[in-house]
Formats: structure tokens, sequence, C-alpha cells
């Protein structure tokens, strides 16, 4: 059962206490989720802690969280592979738990005095990682390269280099002519095309690099570059230098138009194609360069009827967030910033079935975060279901 709200529990000798400090205003230069869930090696840093509570004969976890406790819930929830019960309490951070672990470093290793800065938490997340394949290579020395660093159904050409300790993910495909390593980690479905040097540096799961590229001392994810030697940053690097490689859907199925086709349809023969049309309306150039319009109306189906329309066009999808400025993006928190802002625009949202219609109240943007971290299944039904009662409510 987790809980998110904070009460006392009673301390026992099979429970481990463990802190999840707020570092968000120093990780945001790099992922918009807590440090404790940054990969170090195979696993989000939160994940070693439950590889120490297992083996350390704990049976139940209890986590003080203060930074972004509906993410951390949601990893905690898929992380299945560990017997273990856990439990969530939401901590502003000013409470003192004595005999608390800090999850912001590995088991075993402290963590610097000083992480308020976005260049040395990177720092430190790669010195964690040197001493995960340290550690590694340490443990399990009598096993090969081909056992112990490289994953499944990998395809490394015969001339490329591998030079130890180094992790390569699942389903990696390594160029002609590369030398990877020392101190590498390259995550899964990556593909490096061929005369690639990577040194002390890490991968983003499926990133591509292309033919004479060189990392050293550099974070790659997709086409955005961090390179912590020169404390610089480079959010879209050249496609044919390095890209993403993950699938994402960027418009709408011909399900989900048409769905909205219908919706479109029936507010106009309710309300009649001359109340919808010639309404009075505001117009909005969205941070995504669309140009939208919502009408003044104190009825919602009404307001979005323009949006229901450019969703059956395709232009923006039917379950989405709330439609915003390029300033109302701006003015968004440095955690919050990057992940509403490639989040897809739909004509309904979970702001509105909760009551919140508009972007600039200062509730919608923690309802837009808790929306793209849930299933899109679920999204899906609760918006349904809110139609289904406008709908019902509108015939009547």
């Amino acid at each position: 059962m987790v809980s998110l709200t904070h009460h006392a529990r009673k301390k026992s000798d099979d429970t481990l206490h463990l802190r999840v400090p707020d570092l968000s205003q120093a990780d945001a230069i790099r992922l918009d989720e807590p440090f404790s869930l940054w990969k170090v090696g195979d696993l989000p840093l939160l994940y070693h802690w439950l590889d120490y509570a297992v083996n350390e004969g704990y049976t139940r976890l209890l986590i003080y969280c203060s930074d972004r406790p509906v993410v951390v819930t949601k990893a905690m929830e898929k992380a299945t592979l560990w017997p273990i019960e856990w439990d969530i309490i939401q901590d502003n951070g000013e409470a003192e738990h004595p005999g608390c672990k800090i999850a912001n470093t590995l088991p075993g290793f402290s963590a610097p005095a000083d992480l308020s800065d976005g260049w040395r938490l990177m720092d430190h997340w790669f010195e964690l990682e040197r001493k995960w394949l340290e550690k590694r290579a340490s443990e399990d020395s009598e096993l090969s390269l081909s056992t112990n660093g490289v994953g499944r159904w990998c395809q490394i050409h015969p001339s490329a280099v591998i030079h130890e300790p180094v992790w390569i993910g699942d389903h990696v495909r390594v160029g002609p002519e590369s030398e990877i390593g020392p101190y590498v980690s390259i995550g899964d479905g990556c593909v490096l095309n061929g005369q690639n040097r990577v040194a002390n540096s890490k991968v983003a799961d499926h990133t591509f690099m292309g033919r004479h590229t060189e990392l050293d001392q550099c974070y790659l994810e997709g086409g955005r570059l961090l390179n912590c030697k020169y404390r610089g940053a480079v959010d879209r690097v050249e496609p044919f230098i390095a890209g993403d490689l993950k699938v994402t859907r960027k418009r709408p199925s011909w399900r989900e138009r048409f769905v909205a086709f219908r919706l479109w349809l029936k507010i106009v023969r309710m309300h009649g194609l001359r109340v919808v049309g010639r309404a009075p309306f505001q117009e909005m150039q969205s941070h995504q360069g669309m140009k939208l319009r919502q009408l003044d109306s104190e009825d919602f189906l009404i307001c979005r009827a323009p949006l229901f329309f450019q969703a059956a066009l395709g232009n923006i999808f039917l379950y989405g967030l709330l439609p915003r400025t390029a300033a109302q993006v701006e003015s968004l928190s440095s955690r919050d910033r990057r992940a509403i802002a490639q989040a897809p625009v739909g004509a309904i949202s979970m702001a509105d079935v909760l009551g919140v219609h508009s972007a600039d109240d200062p509730r919608e943007s923690d309802m837009a975060m808790e929306q793209i971290l849930s299933q899109p299944g679920q999204i899906k039904k609760e918006c349904g279901r809110y139609l289904a009662k406008l709908l019902q409510r509108a015939r009547k």
C-alpha cells in the first residue's frame, strides 16, 4: 500500500528507512526526473537501493520522498522483481529521520556535501558510474566481456575495440573501427554507426551516433549533448551527428480523429452551426507553433468545439495537455518546462476533468505533469467519462 501523506510509522529492525532528497534545482540540467531515478549502470539509482535492501535481509522499505513523489511512486510500481514491501511518505525535507540512508549515492558510498549546482551533480553521477563499473569488474573478474559487460542481441563489428570496464545494453549495434571505453555506459537500442570514439561517457537508450563522432566526459541523449569537461550543453545536435531512435506517435490515430469528428458533429447538431460558427473567439499561437482558437462561451463543449475540429483534422490529439503559449511555457518551473513543452496538445485534458480549464491556473502545471506520468489508457478512460457526462447534460 502506497501512502503520499506524512504520518508516523513504527520503526522495526527489518525496515530500511531511505530518504530521497530534493535535488530538482540542480538536476534540471539533464532530465525532468528525480536524481534518484537517473540510471547508474543498468538500473536507476533507487533500484540499487532495492538490491541493497534485499541483500541485507530487509523485508520493508520506507521512503521519505521530498522530490516529486508521484514520479518516484510510478517508478516503484514498476519495480516488481524485488521481493520487498515498500511505502512512500511525502516529505518536505525539513523533518529529521535519524538512521535514514540518503538515496543521492550508491549504497556504501558517500556523496559530496554540495550538490546544488547542475554540473557538480553531473560529476557526481559520472563518479557513481565509474565506481559501479569498477565494483562490477572486480566482483565478476572471472567472467569474460561477452558475459559481463555486453547485453543480449548486440552486434559488435570485429574491427571494433572494447576497453573495459564498460556496460553495453541490449540490442546495441557498434559499427566498424569504433573504440569504446574505458568507463563507458551505452543504453539499450543504441546505434554507433562506425569509427566512433567513446570514453568516460554515457549514451542514453535509443541514441544514434553518426560516423566519425567522439565523446569524452559527455552525456548524449538522442540529439541532446552535455559536455562535463567544458561545461557546455547543446539541445539539438545535427541529425547526421546524433539523434533519437525512439519511435513516438506524433499524430493521432484515425480512430481518435474519427471520435473527435463525431464529437464536433454532435456539438453542431445540439447547438446549431450558426451558434458554433459565429460565436466570438480567442486565437492563440501555441508553443508548438500551431494557431488555435477557443470560443468565448460558458458552455464547455461550445468553447472547445474548434479544438475538437482540429483533433479531427489530426493537428492535435483528442486527449492531451491544454494548449499554451510560449510565454506560458517559459513561466513554468525548470523541472516541468521541458516535459510539458514536448507533450502532445489535446482538445481535452485531465485538468478539465478536475475542473481546471486554463493553463494560467497555477494548479494546471502539476496536473499536466501527473498526466504525462499516467498511463494513456487511464487518461482516455477518465476524459471519455467526463465527455459522456457533458453530452448527457447537453441533451437534457
